[in-house]
């Protein structure tokens, strides 16, 4: 009896088979550990193999192929790899091919389709080391295409896949709520709109200019609040910063510099009744400037804090006029005020004369010199009432 052919599998092989086989993604979970709002870990990485840009040969020597059933072929290697499934007939040793399953000695699963001892197709990957997967679409290895990538935090990307990163259109979905949806680049983002769990949106303006870095967003955008509030202007790290304009969903509109998100330097806000026009620190008034009041009063001078505060002048749509020192938004200090029949000139203490001052009655031309109390003279026959100012 002729002795039987050995089977083309059921050898030892001699030889070793070699794929170039991507590294494990070393993305760690994402971020949004940090504060709300911020995807930072995938907007720095945004490659799902930053680190694995760098590929590294697996030389995988087969120690053992046997055939489990028909047309499905067990492979042992010597790294403790095996793979279970289908292979390239006539390959000697044999090749990975069509559909199967193969776990790497350091615990991650890659099954889906194989060509040539590639995974290629569609396939699925789990990472031993982070716990994360991956499953799409596959190029001698790579992913390649379409896919879904799964932190093991709860993160998740759905896009496009270039040569092993994320490349072209997709979204970030970020265990928290927050999104991102855009476009990337060799791993990095190109463009995109950032939605916060908050409802918070915010969308690059300029592609050219404006770059997203560590998932922060610098140079010309829009920002649109869930409160209705809107802005349009410079952003540096996805903070309001440089110049642009603040709208409130009330209808006010503030044009100028900020910092920090907030009004800072130079600007003006415009309300529906009213208007000012000058310095700002911090989200307030502070510094020189003008303000218009709903009753057409004005003021012109020093702020500090959002309050008048130091030298300026206050006048009524009457005509009326203060003139000189203010206090936390009162008269207080010298100062002069006047109208069409009167004036005084002397010391203020919270809006009404106190201390010395000269009381002069504008029809008359008559002064009288006294000291005054909280508005009232000392002899009782003056008494000025506190000024009506606008707050």
């Amino acid at each position: 009896m002729p002795r039987a052919k050995a089977g083309r599998h059921n050898t030892l092989a001699k030889e070793a088979s070699c794929s170039e086989v991507q590294q494990a993604s070393p993305t760690k979970p994402s971020a949004l550990r940090r504060p709300r709002g911020e995807l930072a870990h995938e907007m720095q990485a945004m490659s799902l193999a930053s680190e694995a840009k760098v590929r590294r040969r697996q030389c995988h020597l087969v120690v053992l192929a046997t055939e489990a059933k028909a047309g499905v072929v067990k492979i042992a290697y010597a790294d403790a790899s095996s793979y279970r499934g289908q292979v390239l007939p006539g390959s000697s040793p044999p090749q990975r091919h069509g559909k199967g399953t193969f776990e790497a000695h350091d615990g991650d699963v890659l099954e889906g389709t194989w060509k040539d001892d590639r995974m290629h197709g569609f396939g699925t990957r789990i990472f031993s080391r982070t716990g994360d997967r991956h499953e799409g679409m596959y190029y001698k290895d790579k992913r390649h295409g379409r896919g879904t990538y799964l932190w093991s935090n709860g993160d998740k990307f759905v896009g496009e896949f270039y040569n092993g990163r994320m490349h072209g259109p997709g979204i970030l979905i970020a265990a928290n709520g927050d999104t991102f949806e855009g476009e990337w680049t060799k791993g990095a983002v190109a463009s995109g709109v950032l939605t916060s769990a908050s409802g918070d949106v915010l969308a690059g303006h300029d592609h050219v200019s404006s770059v997203w870095h560590d998932g922060r967003f610098t140079g010309v955008g829009r920002k649109l609040f869930r409160n209705g509030d809107s802005y349009i202007g410079s952003f540096v790290g996805s903070v309001l910063a440089g110049l642009g304009t603040y709208h409130w969903a009330n209808g006010d509109v503030y044009q100028g510099e900020m910092a920090a998100s907030k009004m800072h330097g130079r600007g003006e806000v415009k309300y529906a009744e009213g208007r000012y026009d000058g310095a700002f620190a911090r989200g307030v008034y502070h510094g020189y400037g003008r303000r218009t009041y709903a009753s057409g009063a004005v003021y012109e001078g020093h702020f500090e804090h959002g309050a008048r505060h130091g030298f300026g002048k206050y006048q009524w749509i009457d005509g009326e006029v203060y003139q000189g020192e203010w206090t936390h938004d009162r008269p207080h200090g010298i100062g002069v005020w006047s109208s069409d029949d009167r004036l005084f000139h002397g010391s203020w203490r919270r809006g009404v004369p106190h201390g010395p001052g000269a009381y002069v009655d504008q029809v008359t031309k008559e002064a009288t010199y006294a000291e005054f109390s909280l508005g009232t003279s000392a002899d009782g026959r003056l008494v000025l009432p506190e000024l009506l100012l606008d707050a």
